[in-house]
């Protein structure tokens, strides 16, 4: 008997704001690009991809409160958020917590080369 350790489905959030050129464009992307994946059974093997947007409304408080509820939740990988200096602060949440940060962030002409 053949049991398979693959999951029906994995979990993924993204923060962006809803409201924003950079997020209406993302949102669009993003969503096209889940249904192409779910739609063919070879790319994951059959599992799923479930997709939990928040929007971050311009707010880095806000994208860092979404990020730490991800956290909190079955969330394997975020993609966003657009600022790189709320990407910055939950980067240093997402490596603790060994879950792959992937964010488009604008430069944040404040922040060093260091950062």
């Amino acid at each position: 008997m053949n049991v398979s350790s693959r999951p029906d489905a994995v979990n993924i959030g993204a923060i962006f704001t809803f409201n924003s050129v950079i997020g209406r464009a993302a949102k669009v992307a993003i969503d096209a690009a889940v249904e192409d994946i779910n739609s063919n059974p070879a790319v994951v093997g059959g599992t799923k991809l479930v997709l939990n947007m928040q929007d971050a409304n311009f707010s880095g408080f806000l994208g860092v409160v979404k990020a730490l509820q991800f956290m909190a939740t079955d969330i394997v990988a975020i993609i966003g958020p657009q600022s790189s200096a709320v990407a910055h602060v939950i980067s240093h949440v997402a490596n603790e917590l060994q879950v792959p940060l992937l964010s488009f962030s604008v430069p944040d002409p404040k922040m060093s080369d260091e950062c």
